[in-house]
């Protein structure tokens, strides 16, 4: 996470940043442009002087040099009295997503290859996805689940046999008319990805979603990200206080 003001000069930011920034404790008030990047984002600057104007959450894959990727959110940085002082840059790491949908890729050309060997192909790609850690389901066009990995399992806390098979709205009553219906309809409709954070339909935690569609079904891969946001926050109230402070000369105690 890399906080900026209004001017996209760096305020503060977390010790993970420095593996995608360049970035040493004097460079604060230095110009995020100035500093040497560690991934390839032609737009980061253009994105966020947007976010700015806009005040819309802006979000892309980017991969870096070591050839990870990861999904670059920029959302307006605001002080407790909803005041604009500048963005919020986050990254998240989501090669678990690339490779999953390198996976489903490799094992639907098998599929289509192989008819006859379709139960040993669903095995394979049964084991590839349990080993994801983060949650990852997958539905067709008409909205039947076709895949669901142990992680989404203990989070629905469901079985497999309540959701594989069962339509999305089956198995997610709640869903319906929220966020998750609209951006899963948006992308199916637009055949973009969609990145986006909301309130849990199950739960009182916060998710964050990437949903992929593809020409036959539509793969999810989700994270609780109710800690990383009060980290977060916290990072923010402890910069505006620092800036409250610094507003006071030191009282010497030997004038």
């Amino acid at each position: 996470t890399v906080f900026l003001d209004k001017e996209l000069k760096v305020r503060r930011y977390t010790p993970a940043s420095t593996n995608l920034f360049s970035l040493i404790p004097s460079d604060a008030g230095r110009p995020i442009g100035d500093v040497l990047r560690r991934f390839s984002d032609a737009t980061l600057l253009d994105d966020a002087r947007r976010v700015l104007a806009d005040l819309s959450p802006l979000a892309k894959e980017v991969q870096a040099e070591d050839g990870r990727w990861y999904i670059r959110r920029i959302t307006p940085y605001r002080t407790q009295d909803d005041r604009i002082e500048g963005v919020v840059i986050t990254f998240v790491d989501v090669c678990d997503l690339k490779e999953t949908e390198e996976a489903l890729r490799r094992q639907q050309a098998e599929l289509e290859a192989a008819r006859a060997d379709t139960e040993n192909a669903r095995r394979r790609l049964s084991v590839i996805v349990d080993s994801i850690a983060d949650g990852f389901f997958a539905f067709d066009r008409e909205w039947r689940i076709t895949h669901v990995n142990d992680a989404a399992l203990r989070h629905f806390r469901k079985t497999r046999e309540e959701m594989v098979g069962h339509g999305f709205f089956e198995a997610f009553p709640a869903a319906r008319g929220t966020v998750y219906e609209n951006e899963y309809r948006r992308a199916m409709e637009s055949g973009e990805p969609v990145h986006f954070e909301a309130p849990s339909t199950i739960s009182d935690r916060t998710m964050e979603i990437h949903a992929y569609p593809g020409p036959d079904n539509m793969t999810v891969l989700f994270r609780d990200v109710t800690e990383r946001n009060r980290m977060v926050a916290a990072l923010r109230e402890a910069h505006e206080r620092a800036v409250w402070l610094a507003r006071f000369p030191e009282e010497n105690p030997n004038p």
